[in-house]
């Protein structure tokens, strides 16, 4: 399941979701496939266009806005490049890195492990 990470601008609370409806939607839209954008998003080689278009599908809790209404919530929060923390935030939730890529291992559960092998 993806979550929804919420975003307050002024006194407006946006839900924001980058759902398999709005990550299809994008493909549709950039007639590219999610990965490869995710990868520009990343990297901020698809500036503010591939921005937008990515906060305007994951509006309205992933059911998707006008390209009027993300631009307008970018230009709210100062920019693109100001908002990157939150489009993070929606896209670690749609794509969340998995725990033993995380190092979320415990390394105490390792060392145990390692002790009780016999040598040989």
């Amino acid at each position: 399941m993806i979550s929804t990470v919420e975003v307050k601008v002024g006194k407006t609370v946006h839900k924001l979701k980058l759902s398999v409806r709005a990550q299809y939607r994008l493909e549709e839209a950039t007639d590219r496939p999610i990965g490869d954008l995710m990868m520009d998003l990343h990297t901020g080689k698809g500036g503010v266009r591939l921005v937008s278009q990515c906060l305007a599908e994951a509006l309205d809790d992933g059911a998707g806005g006008t390209l009027d209404d993300a631009l307008a919530l970018l230009e709210a929060c100062g920019g693109a490049q100001r908002f990157s923390p939150h489009l993070s935030d929606v896209l670690n939730a749609a794509f969340p890195v998995p725990e033993e890529v995380q190092g979320d291992k415990d390394p105490e559960a390792d060392d145990a492990s390692e002790g009780n092998q016999s040598a040989a």
